[in-house]
């Protein structure tokens, strides 16, 4: 199967002293060009959680260099603001990942007593009324921005978020 890459990094040649471990990193994923004035990572979102602790450093080595680019599902972003902001919420979903993992682990117990079967172990991580309060919560985060704090998350009791979000201080949301 050939691999869709939805973010691409792009930055340029240059006298930093960081360049030389740039370039290190970006060769730790399958689908790097050096070029002799520019430098394209391409990462599918599976290598992107795969391999996060080097898109961390070399998205923070090159983000403030100039001619940097983020490109996310074609779209390019130029200033600092609008890459750290892709950058946040590839974190969060990484984070989020790792939290699904983590619901999905603590379950493996249940196996060997055949109490539950692997494959029913994402349906005990995530049950519908999660994936709906999920939804939920994403749009209002999304709506966060452009309301007032009364309309904001605050005004949902933790309880009634799923459990992996009733942690407000882990996910950054109040």
């Amino acid at each position: 199967m050939i691999p869709t890459y939805s973010l691409r990094l792009i930055f340029p040649n240059s006298r930093s002293k960081d360049f030389k471990q740039a370039i290190q990193l970006a060769g730790e994923f399958n689908d790097f060009q050096k070029g002799e004035k520019t430098n394209i990572v391409s990462i599918s979102m599976r290598e992107v959680f795969e391999k996060w602790e080097f898109f961390n450093l070399l998205f923070w080595r090159t983000v403030k260099w100039k001619g940097t680019i983020l490109e996310w599902e074609r779209m390019e972003f130029h200033s600092h603001t609008d890459k750290t902001r892709i950058f946040y919420a590839l974190q969060h979903a990484h984070v989020s990942y790792i939290c699904f993992l983590e619901d999905k682990i603590r379950q493996l117990y249940k196996i060997p007593f055949g109490e539950i079967k692997y494959e029913e172990l994402d349906k005990n991580v995530y049950t519908e009324a999660d994936m709906d309060l999920l939804i939920d919560t994403f749009q209002i985060l999304q709506r966060k921005k452009q309301v007032t704090v009364d309309e904001s998350l605050e005004g949902i009791k933790v309880r009634e978020r799923p459990h992996f979000l009733q942690n407000d201080k882990q996910f950054g949301i109040k």
